[in-house]
């Protein structure tokens, strides 16, 4: 993805939609499938397989990219929703008149 500092609501939403199409894949969907599951089964085995300090600091890290990668697409959805949120209201905006400060 770009910078995003120059762009509007609007370019960004189309930016953002793009990762809705690869969500819908099959490929996707079963890397979400086959990862969630195995961070469950390293989780339940983690004090057996990681004992010692290293290990475990490891195994930490492995558990934080993880659910980054794993909540990327919940990420992208909630962004997505606060684009249109903030998109609907400019245009709530531009379409309310403007009422005089003295009316007569």
């Amino acid at each position: 993805m770009t910078q995003n500092l120059d762009k509007t609501p609007t370019q960004l939403l189309a930016e953002y939609e793009t990762y809705l199409d690869m969500f819908s894949t099959e490929g996707w969907k079963k890397f979400i499938e086959v990862n969630t599951e195995q961070l469950k089964v390293e989780r339940e085995n983690a004090h057996r397989t990681h004992a010692s300090g290293d290990e475990w600091q490891v195994f930490r890290g492995y558990v934080l990219l993880m659910e980054k990668i794993l909540g990327f697409e919940d990420a992208i959805d909630n962004t997505i929703d606060a684009l249109k949120l903030e998109i609907a209201e400019a245009d709530k905006v531009e379409e309310e008149p403007e009422e005089d400060e003295f009316p007569l």
